[in-house]
């Protein structure tokens, strides 16, 4: 993030509940993903060769679903959304989430979403989800 402009952070750091989300690159960066490994925020649109061809390129992040049903293998992408004053950005995000029906599946099975999250072990839950998705 360049501390010289005037920016704020306008969607605040999280994950998403799907399995995958697709953000095609926008012309206005913006889109911020925290590396764990080096405790930073990277900008992709910042990338030299994306921020020429930003139109070219789409990320790719791991939602919450895929952290569980990879029990735990695969983490869920934590990502921001900063702005700079006088920068308008447009950002049109694809969320690929399992069917309807599995959420009152798990709250069958695990009781309320807090709890199935909170107090359900991740590889029980994981195998749990695969059984869901794997079944036609």
């Amino acid at each position: 993030r360049d501390e010289s402009l005037d920016e704020r952070e306008t969607l605040r750091a999280h994950t998403d509940w799907s399995i995958l989300t697709l953000v095609p690159l926008s012309a206005v960066p913006g889109l911020e993903m925290w590396n764990s490994q080096f405790s930073t925020w990277i900008r992709p649109e910042a990338v030299d060769k994306v921020s020429t061809e930003h139109y070219k390129y789409v990320v790719i992040m791991a939602g919450k679903w895929l952290e569980l049903l990879s029990m735990g293998r695969i983490p869920a992408t934590i990502h921001r959304v900063i702005a700079s004053k006088g920068s308008n950005r447009l950002s049109t995000p694809l969320f690929y989430r399992p069917r309807q029906h599995v959420p009152s599946m798990l709250q069958e099975k695990y009781g309320t979403v807090t709890a199935q999250i909170e107090g359900t072990p991740q590889e029980d839950m994981g195998k749990f989800l695969l059984g869901l998705f794997s079944k036609k």
